[in-house]
């Protein structure tokens, strides 16, 4: 799982590195290119569908094997402090980011489609 939250990090950086001020059009232009790679595998049990951009929100949708609602739901407080934690230590990202004012919003499914959980990160936290 770490290694998953470092290459989502350095996505993340990708997608707001070629972004200035209010634009969006550009974050969106780099999920596209994201989404040309997906599914990525990430490890053993993390698949990254695809990254979407709506103006100041950028989505993750990820597809996790081996683990149940239950059991992902207990791991959803670290995953989001990792996730936090990976920004902050990428002064690169955090700067873009805090620039663009943008929020993330990272979305976890079953192999069946089925929502595992869900969290963001407001623009905000990454100060």
């Amino acid at each position: 799982m770490r290694k998953s939250l470092a290459f989502i990090m350095m996505l993340m950086v990708t997608l707001c590195a070629f972004a200035k001020g209010p634009n969006y059009k550009r974050i969106a232009e780099e999920a596209e290119i994201v989404n040309k790679a997906c599914p990525i595998k990430l490890d053993d049990y993390t698949v990254l569908n695809n990254v979407t951009a709506d103006k100041d929100t950028i989505v993750y949708n990820y597809t996790v094997t081996g683990i149940n609602k239950t059991q992902f739901e207990v791991l959803v407080p670290q995953i989001r402090v990792a996730a936090l934690v990976q920004v902050k230590n990428n002064e690169a990202a955090r700067k873009d980011l805090l620039k663009i004012g943008a929020r993330a919003e990272y979305y976890y499914y079953d192999a069946d489609g089925e929502l595992l959980g869900n969290f963001a990160i407001e623009n905000e936290e990454w100060k």
